[in-house]
C-alpha cells in the first residue's frame, strides 16, 4: 500500500471516530424518553407563601401536619391551647345566667312592692273614708242640735224672753253646721272615689312603671355585656383552630 493510500485511510478512520463520538455525545445529551402524554421542557415555578397565625398569642397544643405535607383548603393544621379561654367562657356563661335570674327576681320584687303599696294605699283611703263618715255623723248631730236651738229661740223670741239678735245668732250657727255637714259628706264621696281608684289594676302598676323600666334597662345592659363578652371568647376559641386558607404544601 502506498504512502498516500495509508494517509487517506488514517484520516477516514479519524473522521469516523469523530462522527461516532459526536453521535454518542448527542445521544447522552438527549432527555430520557417520557411516557405517552407527557412532555418535557425548561421553566420556573414560583410559590406564594401564606403565613397562618391566631389573633392572640398563645401556646400551641397540637400540630397536625409536617413540613412537606400537602394540605387542602380548610384543612386543620394546628390547634392552640384554649383552657384559659374555656374557663373564661364558663365564667361568663354563669354570669349571664346569674344576670338573667337577678333580673327576673328584681322585677318580681318590684311587682310585689307595687302590690303591697297599692294595698297600703287602699287601706289608707279606707281609713280616710272612716274619718269622713265620723265627721258626717258629728256634723249631723250638730245640725240637729242647731235646728233644735233655733226652734226654741224662735219660741222664746215670740214670748219676749230673748232678743232678735240672739235668734239671728242661732240661725247663723245652724247655717255653719249645715255647711260643715255638706263638707263632711263631700269628703266621704272623695274618699270613696279614691278607694275605687286605688283598687284599679292600672293604678297598681303606674307607680312602678318607671322603676320597672329602669330595672329592666339595667338588667338588659348587664346581660348584653355578658353575652357580648361570651361571643368574643367563642370567636377567640374558633380562631385557636388554624386551618389552611387554600390548598398547598407546608414549608
Amino acid at each position: 500500500m502506498s504512502t498516500n493510500t495509508r494517509r487517506i485511510v488514517f484520516f477516514l478512520v479519524i473522521a469516523v471516530l469523530a462522527i461516532l463520538s459526536g453521535l454518542y455525545a448527542w445521544q447522552q445529551s438527549r432527555p430520557a424518553a417520557l411516557p405517552a402524554g407527557f412532555v418535557a421542557g425548561n421553566g420556573r415555578i414560583e410559590s406564594t407563601e401564606i403565613d397562618i397565625a391566631t389573633r392572640s398569642a398563645g401556646r400551641v397544643k397540637e400540630i397536625l401536619c409536617r413540613e412537606g405535607d400537602f394540605v387542602e383548603a380548610g384543612q386543620i393544621v394546628a390547634r392552640m391551647d384554649t383552657q384559659t379561654l374555656e374557663a373564661e367562657l364558663h365564667q361568663l356563661q354563669a354570669k349571664v345566667k346569674q344576670a338573667e335570674s337577678a333580673s327576673s327576681a328584681s322585677i318580681a320584687s318590684q311587682k310585689l312592692d307595687a302590690k303591697a303599696g297599692a294595698i297600703a294605699l287602699v287601706e289608707q283611703r279606707r281609713q280616710a273614708k272612716t274619718t269622713a263618715l265620723a265627721a258626717v255623723a258629728q256634723s249631723e248631730s250638730e245640725v240637729a242640735f242647731a235646728e233644735s236651738e233655733l226652734q226654741r229661740s224662735e219660741e222664746r223670741v215670740a214670748k219676749g224672753f230673748i232678743t232678735a239678735q240672739r235668734l239671728q245668732g242661732d240661725k247663723t250657727k245652724l247655717e255653719i253646721a249645715r255647711a260643715s255637714l255638706d263638707a263632711a259628706r263631700s269628703k266621704v264621696a272623695e274618699a270613696q272615689a279614691a278607694i275605687a281608684a286605688a283598687q284599679s289594676p292600672a293604678l297598681e302598676t303606674q307607680p312602678a312603671i318607671a322603676a320597672y323600666e329602669s330595672q329592666v334597662s339595667e338588667s338588659e345592659s348587664s346581660i348584653e355585656a355578658a353575652i357580648a363578652a361570651t361571643e368574643k371568647i367563642k370567636a377567640d376559641m374558633a380562631d385557636a383552630t388554624l386551618r389552611s386558607p387554600r390548598a398547598g404544601r407546608v414549608q
